[in-house]
């Protein structure tokens, strides 16, 4: 072979090389940001149950006797708490302060090797005050 033909080659290594990590370093930032937007449609679901459970009476289990967001709970939302007081996603976990006259506070974290953890770092936040769209806020950090 020419010096030509093996500068070619080895060029084309390279550039091949390159492509390929670079392929394989969106695929890893697409996958994490599927997995956080599946958390975040997850906790809409938790806040949407829970602005439900707000207007449902009280006598049918409801919180509309409540003062604001008093009592409030995953159970109330129909999810099932696991391990920590976390309900635990595919993709992440929830947790959730304690609910108050002012509304409830959810918190958006990543599993870490699989596993909820309150000392895994927060992708975000959800506040939710009333029973409208417009009283839910969200945070990202």
């Amino acid at each position: 072979m020419g010096q030509q033909q093996l500068l070619l080659l080895v060029l084309g290594v390279v550039v091949v090389g390159i492509a390929v990590a670079v392929g394989i370093q969106a695929f890893a930032d697409g996958r994490g940001r599927a997995d956080r937007d599946a958390l975040v449609l997850d906790a809409m679901r938790v806040v949407t149950d829970l602005q439900a459970w707000k207007l449902k009476p009280d006598v049918a289990g409801g919180g509309a006797g409540a003062d604001g967001f008093t009592g409030a709970s995953f159970r109330q939302a129909g999810a099932d708490v696991g391990a920590g007081g976390f309900y635990a996603t595919p993709t992440g976990c929830l947790s959730m302060g304690p609910g108050s006259a002012t509304g409830v506070t959810l918190t958006l974290r990543p599993k870490v090797a699989g596993v909820c953890a309150a000392s895994s770092p927060v992708v975000g936040t959800v506040r939710v005050s009333g029973p409208a769209a417009s009283d839910i806020a969200w945070a990202y950090p």
